[in-house]
């Protein structure tokens, strides 16, 4: 294995920990919010010491929440929840935007992705997170060719989060992990290439919340990568303004230096100015 890829795998680890760490209060509560929704909300501390022969209590239940979960979830169900296209910026229009609206209409027809919706909603009512997915797959076994589909995730507590993000819909999230667990037999079959070949008690004690006594967690890591790009404000010489990389010019053939100063190059076009941004390259 490579240096980059050890460098991956660790910093893998640990967003795994700092996420689980972070969100250990909310799954926490999610789960008692969840024993009320199914009528369960006793400990089963509290439940045993009701039992002990000689001493047993009743453990009373009065269902006070679902009726209103009930409701709520309803109501968004009967709101046939869609996908809309607005159109904003420059080069768009309405009618782009119905076209775009139509295609997403029919992934949304062809995925039943009236369930997803009313299940990650569902979720966010019970326990106040949920989730939906965007997947692509292939038309058929024998073809290349891929479709989108949106798909329910029946489980919202695999899916973690990047904590550090600000934005209320989560549009600057660095990472995220999508997680099942599987038993060392069927990791085995489904992987059987993978380099760990036995499940050490070094091994189980090391990473002892990726590999436990009878299953090994799989997962799937999103991340984002940027790169620092110079973007330029220049003139050209019949007086209209474009914004062009810096790089990107230079691989044109175009001999443009600092892009913080004005000046001319070969096309006749002077740079009014410049700035050092951040631009989003990939995600893996």
């Amino acid at each position: 294995m490579t240096a980059k890829h050890d460098e991956l795998l660790k910093e893998i680890r640990e967003n795994f920990d700092y996420a689980l760490t972070y969100w250990k209060k909310i799954r926490d509560e999610a789960q008692i919010d969840m024993r009320f929704i199914t009528g369960d909300p006793w400990p089963a501390k509290e439940r045993a010491a009701r039992s002990v022969r000689g001493q047993e209590r009743p453990c009373l239940v009065f269902d006070e929440s679902a009726q209103y979960v009930n409701q709520v979830v309803n109501e968004a169900r009967m709101q046939n929840l869609a996908v809309t296209v607005t159109p904003e910026g420059s080069g768009s229009n309405d009618k782009t935007a119905e076209l775009r609206a139509n295609k997403i209409r029919e992934i949304e027809y062809k995925s039943n992705a009236q369930s997803a919706y009313a299940k990650a909603y569902e979720d966010a009512v019970q326990r106040s997170y949920g989730f939906a997915k965007v997947i692509k797959r292939y038309v058929s076994p024998d073809s290349f060719d891929q479709e989108l589909r949106i798909v329910r995730i029946p489980n919202p507590d695999c899916i973690l989060l990047d904590p550090s993000c600000k934005e209320a819909d989560f549009s600057d999230m660095k990472f995220l992990f999508e997680f099942d667990r599987i038993s060392h037999k069927d990791f085995k079959k489904q992987y059987p290439d993978a380099e760990t070949t036995s499940f050490s008690t070094e091994m189980m004690a090391e990473h002892s919340s990726w590999v436990g006594e009878n299953d090994v967690m799989v997962a799937a890591y999103w991340y984002v990568e940027y790169e620092r790009r110079t973007l330029l404000h220049i003139q050209m010489a019949d007086g209209s303004e474009v914004l062009a990389f810096q790089d990107d010019l230079k691989k044109s053939g175009r001999n443009l230096s600092n892009g913080m100063v004005t000046v001319k190059d070969e096309m006749g076009g002077d740079v009014i100015e410049g700035r050092v941004k951040r631009k989003r390259v990939s995600e893996t």
